[in-house]
């Protein structure tokens, strides 16, 4: 029966991924690039930046989000407090589960994430709306954090490590 469904053994690559951590190796042709442990690097860079900017810059909307929702200060402060909430409740949980499940994966779907909340907040149309979606921003901005530094660290040689972090930690020092 399963050979008239010749999709099955993707399936069981991607139960692979979820049930054994076993993720795809980067694309060959990346890899060979000399310049592959830098783009690595960059990646992680930005979603250092992006992660601290987010958790940062509502600080200063708080003002205008109280005249746009007509709330008090206390209430439009739980949409810096829930990002910053979510995101160190749920860094220990995706830390753990890139160990189990893959990095990649769970990188590049906090990244997707990310994104797409990052959307739906800028279209909230109501202050809890607003408030729940920075916490599911909060939380995909953690799978990013659980998982930058590993990736960064194994995808760089050791001559060049120092270097890697300084700019990762310039990174989020700049937000």
């Amino acid at each position: 029966m399963s050979e008239q469904y010749p999709a099955l053994p993707a399936a069981r690559s991607v139960a692979d991924i979820l049930l054994r951590g076993r993720e795809p190796r980067p694309a060959a042709s990346l890899v060979r690039l000399p310049i592959y442990p830098w783009l690595v690097v960059g990646t992680t860079c930005i979603a250092a930046f992006i992660g601290q900017v987010d958790a940062s810059i509502v600080q200063l909307a708080l003002p205008r989000l109280e005249l746009a929702f007509d709330a008090r200060l206390h209430a439009v402060s739980w949409v810096a407090i829930g990002y910053v909430l979510a995101f160190a409740s749920f860094l220990p949980v995706f830390a753990r589960l890139a160990e189990m499940l893959g990095r990649k994966l769970m990188y590049l779907l906090g990244f997707g994430l990310f994104g797409v909340t990052s959307a739906l907040c800028g279209f909230a149309p109501s202050l809890a709306w607003l408030i729940a979606f920075r916490v599911l921003q909060g939380a995909s901005g953690a799978m990013l954090g659980a998982n930058s530094i590993v990736i960064l660290v194994t995808a760089i040689e050791p001559a060049r490590k120092s270097r890697a972090l300084g700019l990762f930690a310039t990174a989020q020092r700049s937000a």
